[in-house]
């Protein structure tokens, strides 16, 4: 038999393991909470704002396909067609979400650019890049939030001091990635998707980004959470017009750090958990935290769905590196 089999049996019963682990959270949590109340606000919602926020959730990943698609060009001297841009990051969210950590995404755009780039290292920069200001981005959101639910709410909750540390985690690593981005190139070189055909050379004299590609998708990652963080509020709007207001949107900031641990696929399970129990604190139906999140979630089956569509029918992009295009080197250009 060959090796490659056990390995990616393991793989997938890995990546089954993660949904099940999630799934299994989200329904413990449905039965505790009095599944009969939590269907019944959903039921209640407000369609016209379910909708809106949910199609919403679903196109805000333009603004990160947009992201990658400056940091490619700032970073590795390749211009992607808007629509190529968009096509490969849909794509690249339906291969994320089974796989731990988003990296299947991550690995496809590297592969779907690679041959229209000068080496391994222009590929391979923008994503992680994107990953790293995001993180960070997501840290410098959580932080105050986490301070207006301490102070401004007065909301004593364990799961706080658990936040504030991984908040410091996820912007300790981003930080990491920016200042050791040579070492971390080469260990994703070492990916079994990248070890037979990597510039090791070009990645090992990989520089530090520039301060104006940091600015750039620090900027932009923190639009991307933003709009996520108020859609998603939208949506406890529409399960309970009561639950509104600074803390509640503090809350659902915090509950999207769990988007920063790689077991579970998109922080599910943890993200409804986290936000019932602050919810809790706050003195708000836990019922509307759980209602509003599983409504958020048919934004992930349709950002999946439109992701599987292009793998399935869309062009062979990774085949033909069709809409990119390599600048000519700086030099050349001056």
């Amino acid at each position: 038999m060959s090796p490659v089999r056990p390995r990616l049996a393991r793989r997938w019963a890995w990546n089954a393991a993660r949904w099940a682990l999630g799934i299994g959270a989200v329904a413990l949590m449905v039965v505790g909470l009095d599944s009969a109340e939590v269907m019944a606000r959903i039921g209640a919602a407000s369609g016209l704002l379910v909708v809106a926020s949910v199609l919403g959730l679903t196109a805000v990943h333009a603004l990160g396909a947009s992201t990658w698609s400056i940091l490619c060009r700032q970073l590795g001297g390749l211009r992607l067609g808007w629509g190529t841009a968009l096509r490969v990051y849909y794509a690249a969210q339906a291969l994320g979400g089974v796989t731990p950590a988003n990296i299947g995404g991550d690995a496809y755009r590297v592969l779907a650019v690679h041959r229209a780039s000068p080496g391994w290292s222009a590929a391979l920069a923008p994503v992680l890049v994107q990953r790293a200001t995001s993180y960070l981005a997501l840290a410098v959101l959580a932080l105050p939030a986490i301070g207006v639910l301490i102070l401004g709410s007065h909301l004593a909750s364990p799961i706080l001091p658990a936040a504030l540390l991984l908040c410091v985690l996820a912007g300790g690593v981003g930080i990491l990635m920016l200042v050791a981005p040579a070492s971390l190139a080469r260990l994703v070189a070492r990916l079994p998707w990248t070890r037979a055909a990597h510039d090791g050379a070009a990645v090992s004299r990989w520089p530090r980004p520039a301060i104006g590609s940091i600015a750039t998708g620090t900027g932009l990652g923190l639009a991307f959470h933003a709009v996520s963080v108020l859609l998603t509020a939208l949506l406890m709007a529409a399960v309970d017009p009561a639950a509104v207001g600074v803390p509640v949107v503090a809350a659902i900031i915090v509950a999207r750090l769990s988007l920063a641990v790689p077991i579970l696929p998109s922080g599910l399970g943890a993200n409804e958990a986290i936000l019932v129990l602050l919810f809790s604190g706050l003195g708000l139906a836990p019922q509307t935290a759980l209602a509003g999140l599983l409504l958020g979630r048919v934004a992930l089956v349709l950002t999946t769905l439109v992701g599987a569509s292009l793998l399935l029918f869309g062009r062979p992009v990774i085949a033909g590196a069709a809409g990119l295009r390599v600048d000519a080197p700086r030099a050349e250009r001056a």
